[in-house]
């Protein structure tokens, strides 16, 4: 077969069995990863393969916020302690710091 190879986001290896991501980001960036069938298997994120056979959208495990490499673990407890950052910021507001407006 004359399929090209491509790298696996998890395992990093050249693959010729591997699923494309076809997520389109609300940045307008389409979503470029790969994922090899043993890595899907691992992550069990077959369930979503149905879809894709059909034709229809595949989005990825990184996507869906499944993905268990270890840069994506990173980057989903980044976005975790960034947002209760915010959360708790949001509660310690001294009321005298606190804009009323007066209408």
């Amino acid at each position: 077969s004359n399929r090209k190879s491509r790298r696996c986001h998890v395992c990093k290896e050249q693959k010729i069995d591997f699923m494309p991501c076809s997520y389109w980001h609300v940045t307008g960036n389409q979503c470029k990863k790969t994922f090899c069938m043993g890595c899907l298997k691992e992550i069990d994120a077959f369930s979503h393969l149905d879809n894709a056979k059909d034709g229809k959208d595949w989005h990825c495990p990184a996507c869906l916020g499944i993905c268990t490499c270890p840069n994506c673990i990173r980057s989903r407890s980044r976005e975790r302690s960034s947002r209760e950052k915010e959360r708790q910021a949001a509660f310690h507001i001294r009321p005298s710091k606190r804009r009323f407006r007066e209408d």
